[in-house]
């Protein structure tokens, strides 16, 4: 008698137990940016649409450091009754390659699974609002006079990439700065510390927004919705595009019925117009590529960026 209720009572428990089993599991975005600013904002902004969608939860885990590695490791050492998917960006899989050359990050990409591109923004050439530089023609005419300075979020980024290629197109000597971060970046060139530089409208909205910045082009075929008195650089007769991306990727072995799910998932969340009208607020344009269209991406802006890299001796180690 006893053991027969020991028996019902263990059954019961376990009855008890399994929802929480079950909610055990999790999926993970991880991303290898500190919390807070725009991609971050994405990923907390998509995370409860994922989880209504794939009925289990979805984490947001912030892995900053080591040039992306971290975030890549931590994708790919993902734990039992765990699925792990990282927003990765330009230079995670289209420049490291070019700019390390340790097999570390040679080999990253080779170990992930292109899953769903999720949104592009294009960067913007900036001056100092009060700086006189109104065209390109006066940017040509001041690097006539001097040598020029122009800042960056750091070395190997995008807009170090094309701060560098402009100045070779526009037969301009110029040196880089680069900081750690956009942001005091952005602040030193409102300050005139540095020339030029190029950013996403995203950070350099509020300087634009006080009348501390001008955006002189963007670095695009068309123009922003957002901002479309700009000239694109090809308008102005130099046909130079930058742009950054995210988009999400697995490991290489994850199951392909769980990468369907997400991508599932991502289409409809990117389809919400709240979501939409955040993202291209901040001048990010939701650009949804899934499985091979977004791996062909991927090799396309190697293509473009790889050789660019070389041309201009960038590296990073």
């Amino acid at each position: 008698m006893c053991a027969t209720m020991l028996r019902m009572g263990a059954g019961i428990l376990l009855l008890c137990l399994y929802p929480l089993a079950a909610l055990a599991a999790s999926i993970n975005l991880v991303l290898p940016f500190p919390p807070a600013g725009a991609v971050d904002q994405l990923a907390r902004d998509l995370a409860p649409s994922l989880t209504r969608q794939l009925a289990e939860p979805v984490v947001v885990m912030n892995k900053p450091g080591a040039g992306g590695m971290s975030a890549i490791q931590a994708t790919l050492g993902q734990r039992a009754g765990e699925q792990n998917f990282l927003i990765a960006h330009t230079g995670l899989l289209s420049l490291n390659p070019y700019l390390f050359h340790g097999a570390e990050q040679q080999k990253a990409a080779e170990r992930l699974k292109p899953v769903a591109l999720l949104a592009q923004a294009p960067l913007l050439l900036l001056v100092r609002a009060d700086s006189g530089l109104r065209s390109l023609d006066d940017v040509r005419t001041l690097g006539q006079q001097r040598r020029l300075r122009y800042g960056s979020a750091g070395i190997g980024t995008v807009a170090h990439l094309a701060g560098a290629q402009f100045s070779r197109d526009l037969g301009l000597e110029a040196d880089h700065i680069p900081y750690r971060g956009a942001a005091q970046a952005l602040t030193d060139l409102a300050a005139g510390e540095v020339d030029f530089m190029f950013d996403l409208l995203v950070g350099s909205a509020p300087l634009l927004a006080e009348g501390r910045l001008r955006a002189l082009a963007v670095a695009s075929d068309e123009r922003l919705a957002q901002a479309d008195r700009i000239p694109t650089l090809a308008e102005l007769g130099q046909p130079l595009a930058f742009s950054s991306w995210w988009g999400l990727v697995a490991p290489r072995e994850a199951p392909d019925a769980a990468v369907a799910a997400m991508q599932d998932a991502v289409v409809q969340a990117m389809a919400q117009a709240d979501i939409r009208a955040r993202l291209e607020a901040k001048g990010m344009l939701v650009d949804i590529r899934t499985g091979q269209d977004f791996e062909q991406f991927i090799q396309a802006q190697s293509r473009l960026y790889g050789p660019m890299i070389q041309r201009l001796a960038i590296r990073l180690d």
